[in-house]
C-alpha cells in the first residue's frame, strides 16, 4: 500500500479490512500523506467506527457481505461513472442495499468554526410596550366601570343597561390580560424559570383569551337578542 500511495495519484483508498487499521503504525503513516488530500473510508463494524471517530478514517461505507472485492468496487464506482458520463445509473437484480448507508465524522470543534445562531424570538424590551398596553386598558376599563355606576340612572345608560355594560368591561379586562403571560420569556436561558412557573403562563394565555372573548361576545348576544325580542313584542 505504501508503494502504491507513494508512486501513484490515488486520492481515496477503501480498507475492506481491519488488518491495516490496526497496523500500530496506521496513525503515522496517514498523518504522512494528509497533505495529499486523501479520503480513507472504512467497513461499516464496530471497530472502524473507533478509528473513525479518531479522524484518522474519512467514512464508513457498508459491505455486500456474501459478495466481497470485485463486487463492492464496482457497486461504488459504477454510479459515479454513470454521474460523470451523464448516462443513467440502471441497478439490477445484483444491487443490494446494505444496512449502513454512510457514516460521516462531524468535527468537535466545528460549533467553534461556524457559530450556530439561533432566533430565539425573545421579547426584550417588547414586553414593556405589552405591559403598558395593558395598564392603559386597566385604567380604562376601570374609569369606564365608575363612571357606569356613577350615571347608572342617567337616561343613556339606562337604555344600554348598565349590567351588560359591566359585562363587556369585565370581558375586556379579562382579555386584555392575556398580554401579561404572553410578555414573559425566559430571556434566552430556560434553567431560570422552574416548571410550574413556566406550565402556569403557557396555559393561561389560551384560558385568559378564551374567557373573555366569550364573556364579551356573550354580552353583545345577549344584548343584541333582547333588542330583537323588544322589536318584535312591539310589533305583536
Amino acid at each position: 500500500m505504501e508503494g502504491l500511495v507513494h508512486k501513484t495519484n490515488v486520492d481515496a483508498i477503501i480498507f475492506l479490512y481491519e488488518t491495516p487499521l490496526r497496523n500500530p503504525n496506521f496513525t503515522t503513516w496517514v498523518d504522512s500523506y494528509r497533505h495529499r488530500g486523501m479520503t480513507l473510508l472504512g467497513r461499516g463494524t464496530i471497530e472502524v467506527i473507533d478509528v473513525l471517530n479518531t479522524n484518522y478514517i474519512q467514512g464508513l461505507v457498508g459491505e455486500i457481505s456474501y459478495e466481497m472485492g470485485i463486487r463492492s468496487v464496482k457497486v461504488l464506482v459504477e454510479p459515479e461513472k454513470s454521474r460523470s458520463t451523464g448516462k443513467p445509473f440502471i441497478t439490477d437484480s445484483n444491487f443490494f442495499a446494505t444496512k449502513l448507508i454512510s457514516y460521516s465524522i462531524i468535527p468537535i470543534d466545528l460549533d467553534k468554526a461556524y457559530p450556530p445562531e439561533y432566533d430565539s424570538n425573545l421579547l426584550g424590551g417588547v414586553e414593556y410596550v405589552g405591559f403598558t398596553a395593558f395598564g392603559i386598558v386597566v385604567m380604562t376599563s376601570f374609569v369606564f366601570a365608575i363612571w357606569t355606576v356613577m350615571n347608572r340612572n342617567a337616561v343613556v345608560v339606562r337604555a344600554a343597561q348598565p349590567f351588560f355594560l359591566m359585562i363587556l368591561i369585565s370581558g375586556i379586562f379579562i382579555f386584555s390580560s392575556t398580554i401579561i403571560p404572553l410578555s414573559h420569556d425566559d430571556d434566552g436561558i430556560p434553567e431560570s424559570k422552574n416548571k410550574t412557573f413556566g406550565v402556569g403562563v403557557c396555559m393561561a394565555q389560551p384560558w385568559l383569551a378564551f374567557t373573555g372573548f366569550s364573556i364579551i361576545f356573550s354580552a353583545l348576544f345577549s344584548k343584541t337578542w333582547r333588542v330583537n325580542r323588544l322589536f318584535h313584542s312591539q310589533r305583536r
